[in-house]
């Protein structure tokens, strides 16, 4: 058999040309014979990254509704050995926060293991399945008028409106709805009455067809 050294790093980062201390160097008798061999006291090695282990996947979000504010979108975080997981919407932007979504919609969901000093890094991986967050209901929107009247003077009074949900008093922007002022002359005294519908691709889901009268006196 040939010559079996045994020795030891410095240090156990990964890096070239590390220092490795000589414990014992052994050769076979024939070469003892004919040589006399004084080993040194040290040489150099490379510690190459180890692979990343025990990854574990986030959990994903389930029951989230519109609230228009962010929300997250896994309830656990992942986890793994070696290195920190981090998280994207989209697979190309990743960050160590937990991924959030605001409008409703389904969201997409990846994580990736970003490897410390000493271990490979990890590519992205897409959860299964997509993280939805449901379109808020409303059955009975507040609807105000500015102003909330008028008085007749021969000029058009349609008013300002604001629709407001019924949750959490929040305005719901008119890009979520339609106005229908119905098919009287908005010059003349009496009553005038607006029809609210939603919009189907929006945030929210307003249900059947509200509706709120101005008077003009």
């Amino acid at each position: 058999t040939g010559a079996k050294a045994e020795g030891h790093f410095t240090d156990k980062n990964v890096g070239e040309n590390k220092t490795v201390v000589i414990d014992s160097l052994t050769f076979p008798d024939d070469i003892n014979a004919k040589y006399e061999i004084v080993p040194p006291v040290t040489t150099t090695a490379t510690i190459f990254k180890a692979e990343v282990t025990n990854v574990t996947a986030p959990t994903a979000a389930t029951g989230l509704m519109y609230t228009g504010l962010p929300q997250a979108l896994i309830t656990v975080a992942g986890d793994a050995t070696g290195g920190t997981l981090e998280y994207s919407v989209d697979g190309t932007n990743y960050s160590t926060g937990f991924p959030t979504g605001t409008n409703a919609g389904d969201y997409e969901v990846w994580y990736r293991v970003k490897g410390d000093g000493n271990h490979n890094d990890v590519a992205g991986t897409k959860l299964s399945g997509k993280v939805n967050i449901a379109r808020q209901t409303v059955s009975n929107p507040t609807i105000e008028f500015t102003p909330t009247g008028a008085t007749y003077d021969g000029q058009e009074h349609k008013p300002t409106v604001k629709v407001m949900d019924d949750a959490h008093g929040r305005v719901i922007p008119d890009s979520e709805y339609t106005i229908d002022y119905g098919s009287t002359n908005w010059k003349d005294v009496g009553d005038h009455t607006i029809t609210i519908t939603g919009k189907t691709d929006g945030n929210y889901s307003i249900t059947g067809t509200p509706s709120k009268t101005f008077t003009i006196l």
